[in-house]
């Protein structure tokens, strides 16, 4: 277990890890990938402003490393103004990254109408329509909402102008996802398990994972 902030030399050894793996491919986040081979996905949730400080570094050594993640994006006001950092997210874009919305539209009783202002305003202020979507998750807050909501939308991606989403299994099935936010309820910091150091094997091939980061938990 290591408490955040997590040096970003540490993700550097794990993803060079991955790469010497020869029964493991890293994906680009929206690939549909077929093969005899484990498949890693690497997304990065974007949840405040620290987020964004921190996102070119985690992205420019990805690229280094050869990894294309995604990217959700916010745009519902409430910890920073994505508009802001137009011209960091259009550079990504034009670069090949993913970028996505990260909807919080379950929050609403009419989650598909806020859905589709959502995606109405990420288009505005990025300058771009976004392909993808993520959700942002709020703990047990209107928990069986945001299942409902993964259930209804999982056959109606393009109903709302979106190609992919992971938010259901049938949509994409994660087999282990590796992630930095769990919570220390004693202390009240996040931390990350050790699976960022042995990578939990699976027994059979044509397995799923996710690298799940959060780039304000990661430092130089």
């Amino acid at each position: 277990m290591l408490n955040v902030p997590i040096p970003l030399g540490f993700y550097k050894a794990f993803i060079n890890r991955l790469l010497a793996m020869t029964d493991v491919t890293c994906c680009g986040f929206a690939e549909t990938m077929t093969g005899n081979s484990t498949s890693v996905f690497f997304r990065h949730d974007i949840d405040t402003c620290e987020c964004i400080g921190n996102l070119q570094r985690m992205i420019d050594l990805e690229l280094e490393l050869t990894i294309n993640p995604g990217v959700y994006v916010r745009v519902d006001g409430e910890d920073y103004a994505a508009h802001a950092f137009r011209d960091l997210f259009q550079d990504l874009h034009a670069r090949g990254i993913e970028i996505g919305l990260h909807t919080s539209c379950y929050t609403k009783d009419n989650y598909f109408g806020e859905l589709e202002r959502e995606r109405t305003e990420f288009t505005k202020q990025l300058g771009f329509e976004p392909r993808s979507f993520s959700v942002h998750g709020l703990g047990d807050y209107r928990k069986s909402v945001r299942h409902e909501f993964y259930c209804a939308v999982a056959n109606r991606l393009h109903d709302f102008g979106f190609e992919f989403s992971d938010c259901h299994p049938s949509l994409r099935e994660y087999h282990y996802t590796l992630q930095d936010c769990y919570l220390d309820t004693a202390s009240g910091k996040r931390f990350i398990y050790d699976d960022f150091t042995f990578l939990p094997r699976p027994k059979d091939v044509q397995k799923n994972y996710l690298v799940l980061t959060h780039p304000c938990y990661w430092t130089v």
